[in-house]
C-alpha cells in the first residue's frame, strides 16, 4: 500500500524527481508573442511582436498603458504591425528605449518618453540591429546579427565606436550591473566581455560551450550561458569555478538572481524551466506551465521571477 501511495505522488503533475514542482502565482496575456521583457520597480515592459510594447503594473496585475509601433510595409506592399526585438529602461526617467522592425529588413531604434522620437532609421541606418540597452541618458549599445557592437550617442546622433567582435552570427549582449562591462555572445560559444567606455576586450569565457550561444545572464560576477549545444555553461568568478550541465534539449533561453547564486533556463522541450544552485549545482525547483519556447526568464527578486515565451503568456513565479 505504502508502495502505490508512492507510485501515485510521483505521477502527480508538477511532480518532478529530485525538484520541488511550482506552478505559476499568475498569469497575464500580452498584445503578442513576447520577444523581451525589462522591469524597472513595480512595472514590467514587454516587447512583442505585434508591434506593440506593454506596460504592466505586477502589484496591479494588469497592462496598464501600451506603446504602438508605426506599421512597415511588406514585400506584397501590404500594411503589418513592426515586430519588436528589444526593450529597455534607464532608472530615474521615463525614456524607454526599443528596437522596432522597419524597411527592407533593417531595424527602426526608438526611445519613448510620452512620444516616440525615432534615433536611427532603418532606411538611412540599414542595420540589422538585434537588441539595445541603455548605457546612460545619452548612451545605449547595440548588439548587430553581424556580430558587431556599436556604442551610439542619442544627444549627438553619432556612433563613438563600431565593433566587429567576430565572423559569426550575433546572439545577445548583456551589461554588468554599473554598466562599465558589456558581454556578448554569438554562434561560436564564445562569450567575450568588453569595457563599454572604449570597445576594448577586457576577457573571454570559453570551454563550456562549443555552439550558439542563445541566451547570457551576468550578476554579482557569475556568468550564465544557455546554448544550443544542450549545454548550460556557468562561469563563477567569485570562486574561480566553470562548469557545464548537460539538459536533454535546446537551452533557448536562462537567467540568473540579483545575488547571482541561483540560476534558471529552460530545461526540455516541455519547456520546464529548471532553477539550480549555482555553487552546489543541486536542482532547486521545476516551473511548469510555459506553453512555448522560451523567450526570457527575468527574476525580479532572488525568488521571484517572470518568463514568456513565443506566445502572448506572462507567468509570474514565486519560489518557496
Amino acid at each position: 500500500m505504502i508502495k502505490a501511495k508512492l507510485l501515485l505522488f510521483l505521477l502527480l503533475p508538477g511532480f518532478v524527481s529530485g525538484t520541488l514542482g511550482v506552478n505559476p502565482v499568475f498569469k497575464l496575456k500580452a498584445s503578442g508573442d513576447v520577444t523581451d521583457m525589462v522591469k524597472e520597480n513595480n512595472i514590467l515592459y514587454v516587447a512583442t511582436d505585434a508591434g506593440i510594447v506593454d506596460i504592466i503594473n505586477i502589484p496591479m496585475r494588469k497592462t496598464v498603458s501600451k506603446i504602438a509601433l508605426p506599421g512597415v510595409t511588406d514585400f506584397m506592399g501590404d500594411s503589418i504591425p513592426a515586430k519588436v526585438y528589444s526593450v529597455d529602461k534607464i532608472p530615474g526617467n521615463d525614456d524607454i528605449l526599443i528596437v522596432c522592425q522597419g524597411t527592407s529588413g533593417f531595424r527602426n531604434v526608438f526611445v519613448h518618453n510620452g512620444r516616440l522620437k525615432k534615433i536611427i532609421d532603418a532606411g538611412t541606418g540599414k542595420m540589422m540591429i538585434k537588441e539595445a540597452r541603455f548605457v546612460n541618458n545619452n548612451l545605449i549599445i547595440m548588439g548587430l546579427t553581424s556580430d558587431e557592437l556599436i556604442l551610439y550617442d542619442i544627444i549627438n546622433s553619432s556612433i563613438v565606436y563600431r565593433k566587429q567582435i567576430s565572423h559569426y552570427t550575433f546572439d545577445d549582449l548583456v551589461l554588468s550591473e554599473d554598466k562599465n562591462f558589456i558581454l556578448t555572445s554569438d554562434e561560436s560559444g564564445v562569450v567575450q566581455m568588453f569595457e563599454t567606455e572604449t570597445g576594448n576586450l577586457i576577457k573571454t569565457f570559453k570551454g563550456n560551450n562549443v555552439d550558439n550561444v542563445f541566451k547570457i545572464d551576468f550578476k554579482n560576477n557569475v556568468l550564465i550561458c544557455g546554448g544550443q549545444d544542450r549545454r548550460l555553461a556557468v562561469y563563477d568568478d567569485n570562486n574561480g569555478t566553470d562548469y557545464y550541465i548537460q539538459s536533454d534539449f535546446l537551452i533557448y533561453c536562462a537567467g540568473l538572481n540579483p545575488a547571482g547564486n541561483k540560476g534558471a533556463y529552460s530545461a526540455n522541450e516541455d519547456n520546464d524551466v529548471v532553477i539550480f544552485d549555482i555553487a552546489s549545482r543541486q536542482e532547486l525547483y521545476t516551473l511548469k506551465g510555459s506553453v512555448s519556447t522560451l523567450t526570457c526568464i527575468l527574476f525580479y527578486s532572488d525568488n521571484e521571477l517572470i518568463t514568456s515565451s513565443e506566445s502572448e503568456e506572462i507567468l509570474f513565479w514565486k519560489l518557496n
